[in-house]
Formats: structure tokens, C-alpha cells, sequence
């Protein structure tokens, strides 16, 4: 960078400018690359957000499928307890008529 800065200096010399001019210069040559690195990195940002949310999507669709798994035995295991209420129950009921008899 030294010796970057020694053409800038010398090149600017020789066309009469002033040291606050070659600074100015150089002040503006580098805000133009700050802003250029930030403009290359917003311009990344949509991919990496498309790719964060394309893996919440999957994400998303793995719970639900996992969450419909729990669903589908939880309803099985509702209807083999209720089966198995009605089947009590009838016993019961059994049992009751036959000690009135």
C-alpha cells in the first residue's frame, strides 16, 4: 500500500495538486470501495435469506409430517382405549344384570 500511496502522492505532485486534494482523492477512493463491498454484500443477502428460508421450509415439512405421525397413534390409541371402555362398560353392565337375577 506504500508504495501505492507513493504514485497516488507523486503522480498528483506532478499535476500541481495539493496534499488535501490527494487526500481527499484517496478519502473518496476508498469510501467508493467500502461502498462497493457493502453493495456486493446486500446483493448476496437475498440468496442467503432464500436459503435460510428454503431450510425453514424443510424444516416445517419434516415437524408437520412428524407432528401428523403423533396425530394418526394418538387417535389410534384414543379409539383401542375407548374400545376397550365400551368392552368394560359391557361387562360391567353383564355383571350387574346377572346379580339381579
Amino acid at each position: 500500500m506504500a508504495c501505492g500511496l507513493a504514485s497516488l502522492t507523486v503522480s498528483h505532485t506532478v499535476r500541481n495538486e495539493s496534499p488535501a486534494d490527494v487526500d481527499q482523492d484517496l478519502d473518496v477512493k476508498i469510501s467508493k470501495k467500502d461502498n462497493q463491498i457493502e453493495i456486493n454484500h446486500l446483493k448476496s443477502m437475498p440468496h442467503q435469506k432464500e436459503l435460510e428460508l428454503s431450510q425453514l421450509k424443510e424444516q416445517i415439512e419434516k415437524e408437520k409430517f412428524a407432528l401428523s405421525a403423533s396425530q394418526t397413534k394418538a387417535e389410534r390409541e384414543i379409539s383401542k382405549a375407548q374400545k376397550l371402555i365400551w368392552e368394560k362398560d359391557a361387562e360391567l353392565l353383564a355383571a350387574e344384570e346377572s346379580r339381579h337375577f
